[in-house]
């Protein structure tokens, strides 16, 4: 019973995840017609991006039975470098549904997926740093040439 619940609830933020990026791409889309885009407009879909991910977050931990070790993370590199580059990959991935890079947003988002799953199990600390600051920075650089091409465009 409590694998299908967990199903339900992954499949439910998959969900979520595509209506809001269908949602920033009418946003992005629709400032680009009126007067071009700016910061302004990137801001909604990182905030999205922002509002997904720490429910997301804590939702799978505080499923988990060892939640009151793993939601105390204030000092954590790992969990730190998890939660940032989460927002990254998910703001790359709803700038990129205009472009026909989604892969490598896609495939960050499961590199995500796989630090987190990490996380909760408790998986070797020193690795998941390690891991979690190089995927922070390569999704930040991917954020960041993102968002310099949408205001260039």
């Amino acid at each position: 019973m409590i694998i299908v619940k967990v199903a339900l609830i992954h499949m439910a933020y998959f969900i979520a995840l595509i209506l809001l990026s269908v949602l920033s791409f009418f946003t992005i889309f629709g400032a680009g017609f009126v007067g071009g885009i700016d910061l302004y407009t990137l801001f909604i879909p990182f905030i999205f991006s922002v509002l997904w991910l720490c429910d997301y977050i804590w939702r799978m931990l505080s499923m988990n039975p060892n939640k009151i070790q793993l939601i105390r993370p204030t000092k954590d590199w790992a969990f730190i470098s998890l939660f940032l580059s989460g927002i990254c990959i998910v703001f790359s991935l709803f700038l990129s549904t205009l472009l026909p890079v989604l892969g490598i947003s896609i495939i960050l988002l499961l590199s995500w997926y796989f630090l987190l799953y990490g996380y909760t199990n408790k998986k070797n600390k020193d690795a998941l740093r390690a891991l979690g600051s190089i995927l922070f920075l390569i999704s930040l650089v991917y954020a960041y040439l993102i968002c310099g091409y949408y205001i260039t465009i």
